[in-house]
């Protein structure tokens, strides 16, 4: 059935109140305990890289072009070195989204968790 508004005393209000804001610390110390190889959403240096990797996505894709119409590099020459270049930043970006918190549709909290 339920509680009726008029049978709610002030200190069940503020019982109420009282849980709530412990429960809200306690996300709050969670969320803080967080561990050290997660990357935040909003950080600069991530930014920075995330950027970085935009560029070598645009420069890169004129580069496999160049090297798609004349030659492929053999090792030890300048344009292999490039490529590698290229292709390390990839994997690094890859492997950054798995270690990246991400929000869920229709949250406004982070998720840390790697489950």
């Amino acid at each position: 059935m339920g509680i009726m508004p008029d049978e709610l005393s002030d200190l069940d209000v503020q019982i109420s109140f009282q849980s709530e804001a412990k429960d809200q610390y306690a996300l709050l110390l969670k969320n803080r305990e967080r561990a050290w190889y997660i990357i935040c959403e909003d950080s600069k240096i991530y930014g920075l890289w995330n950027g970085f990797n935009i560029l070598c996505c645009l420069l890169s894709s004129y580069y496999y072009a160049y090297m798609a119409a004349f030659a492929a590099p053999k090792a030890g020459e300048n344009n292999f070195t490039i490529m590698l270049g290229f292709e390390f930043v990839f994997l690094l970006s890859m492997g950054f989204n798995f270690l990246r918190e991400f929000t869920k549709d229709g949250q406004t909290i982070p998720t840390r968790d790697l489950k």
